[in-house]
C-alpha cells in the first residue's frame, strides 16, 4: 500500500509564513486606517456630494476642468493655501537643522560620564510624554489660557528674540532670533532624536578612540573622521523624523489651516477643495521627505 505524500513546508517557507502573520496586524491596519481614508479623501477632491431629499441617497458630481478644478482653486489662493504653505516650508527650513542640531549636541553631552546623567536624561526626555492633551494644545495656541505669568514669560523671549535679531541683523540673524523664539517647540520636538543619536553613540566603539589617541589625533579630529561619519546613518533618520514631526505636527501652519477649515463646516472652504488642499500638501510633504533622504543618503557612511 503507498504511503500518503506528506506535505512539510519547507524551513524557508516556514520563515517567510511566520513573518508574513508578524506583520498581518500591520498590513490589515495599513489597507483599512490608511489606504482607505486616502482614497476616500481622493475621490472626494474630484467631485462634489448630491444629498437627495426624495431617495436620501448622496452621490458623487464630478467638478469641472475634469475634476481639477478644486486643485485648480487652491493654487489660485483659495482659502489662502498658497500663504500657509509658504509659511510652512518656511517654518521647516528653521526648525529641521536647529533641531538636528540641537539633538545632536544634547546627545554628546548625555554620553559623557558624569553625576545625575540618568536623571538628565529622563528630563529632557519628559516632554514627549506630556506633550499631550492641554499642554499639546499650548504649544500650538489653540487653548484660552490667558495668564499673566505665561503672557510675561512669553513677551521676554519675544522681546529677546527681537534684540537677536537686531543686534546680529540679516538673513543670519533672522534664523537665529525665530529658532530663538521656537525654542520650546525645538526642546519639545529634540527628546526623540536625542534618543536616536545617543543609541549612535554608544555604538562606536572606545577602541576607535584610543587608537587614533595612540597615533596624535585630537577631539576635534576625532569628531570629524570617527564621531560625525559613524553616526550619518542616524542623522539621516533622525532628518526623516524631525521633517516628519515638523510637516504633520500640530504647531504646522498648513495643517491648523485645514483643521479649522473643517471645523467650520459649511461655513468654511467647500470639503472638495479641503480635499484637494490637503492631498497637495500631503504631496509637497511626500517629495520634500524624498528629495532630502536621497540627497543625505549619498553621504551617508556605512561600516562594512
Amino acid at each position: 500500500m503507498k504511503k500518503p505524500r506528506s506535505y512539510k513546508l519547507g524551513l524557508m517557507t516556514r520563515r517567510s509564513l511566520s513573518g508574513w502573520l508578524f506583520v498581518l496586524p500591520f498590513l490589515i491596519g495599513l489597507i483599512f486606517f490608511v489606504l482607505s481614508p486616502l482614497y476616500t479623501a481622493l475621490v472626494l477632491s474630484f467631485n462634489s456630494q448630491s444629498f437627495n431629499d426624495v431617495t436620501g441617497i448622496t452621490s458623487l458630481v464630478p467638478l469641472g476642468r475634469h475634476g481639477f478644478e478644486a486643485y485648480f482653486n487652491a493654487l489660485q489662493s483659495q482659502g489662502d493655501f498658497i500663504t500657509h504653505l509658504l509659511e510652512s516650508l518656511s517654518e521647516m527650513i528653521i526648525m529641521v537643522p536647529t533641531t538636528l542640531i540641537f539633538s545632536f549636541l544634547m546627545a554628546n553631552v548625555l554620553n559623557q560620564n558624569f553625576f545625575g546623567r540618568t536623571f538628565f536624561r529622563a528630563v529632557l526626555f519628559m516632554p514627549v510624554i506630556t506633550s499631550a492633551g492641554v499642554a499639546a494644545s499650548m504649544l500650538a495656541g489653540e487653548t484660552g489660557v490667558d495668564s499673566g505669568q505665561m503672557s510675561s514669560v512669553g513677551s521676554q523671549a519675544m522681546n529677546l528674540a527681537g534684540s537677536i535679531q537686531d543686534s546680529i541683523g540679516g538673513t543670519f540673524g533672522n534664523f537665529i532670533g525665530t529658532a530663538f523664539d521656537k525654542l520650546t517647540v525645538i526642546i519639545n520636538g529634540a527628546g526623540v532624536p536625542t534618543l536616536i543619536f545617543l543609541a549612535g553613540l554608544q555604538t562606536i566603539s572606545p577602541s576607535i578612540f584610543e587608537s587614533s589617541k595612540v597615533e596624535g589625533a585630537t577631539g576635534w579630529e576625532n569628531f570629524w573622521k570617527i564621531t560625525f561619519p559613524m553616526i550619518s546613518p542616524m542623522i539621516l533618520v533622525n532628518t526623516v523624523y524631525i521633517l516628519i514631526d515638523n510637516l504633520c505636527g500640530m504647531t504646522n501652519p498648513m495643517l491648523a489651516y485645514l483643521f479649522d477649515q473643517q471645523g467650520k463646516g459649511a461655513t468654511g472652504v467647500a470639503q472638495y477643495d479641503l480635499m484637494a488642499m490637503s492631498w497637495m500638501y500631503f504631496l509637497v510633504t511626500a517629495v520634500i521627505i524624498g528629495a532630502v533622504s536621497a540627497v543625505i543618503s549619498k553621504l551617508v557612511y556605512y561600516e562594512n
